[in-house]
């Protein structure tokens, strides 16, 4: 059997370049969503391989991008978000017509921005993970500061 070393030093080469190149495209295109958006004081995504998919396989995938808007909170004063933390998804800035959200005018482009970001990730989750890695939450800010922090799930 012919040895595969020569294959093995690609993958690892190409694991490498994917790791580097793509933690630098990743913040060039964080960097126009905040340029573009000043009162959006961070963004985040959660990573990870479920650990049980109910018999389906158990596949690597990114959840939608959440994100924190400077000044923004629920009618009781408090940061809001799903989880208190300030982190907002799109029917927080949306009005529900009873088909789909709309986007609220002050939020004018912000959506949209986010959409486009999350087609975007979902064409490159195995960069994401070589990037971040498994079972991540991540949190970009202005300026280029990115959090990984780990992400425990079901």
């Amino acid at each position: 059997m012919k040895d595969l070393s020569e294959l093995v030093e690609l993958k690892e080469n190409f694991q490498k370049q994917v790791k580097a190149e793509g933690k630098r495209l990743i913040n060039e295109a964080l960097k126009a969503v905040f340029d573009k958006f000043p009162n959006l004081t961070a963004i985040r995504w959660r990573q990870y391989t479920p650990y049980f998919n109910d018999g389906d396989a158990c596949v690597f995938g990114v959840s939608d991008i959440s994100f924190k808007l400077k000044g923004v909170e629920n009618e009781e004063g408090e940061e809001g978000g799903d989880y208190g933390d300030g982190f907002l998804q799109e029917y927080d800035i949306s009005d529900w017509t009873g088909s789909k959200y709309v986007e609220r005018p002050e939020y004018k482009g912000l959506l949209a921005e986010i959409n486009s970001l999350n087609k975007s990730f979902s064409k490159v989750e195995e960069c994401l993970q070589l990037v971040f890695g498994d079972h991540a939450q991540v949190t970009a800010f202005p300026g280029g500061k990115v959090e990984v922090e780990e992400y425990e799930h079901d």
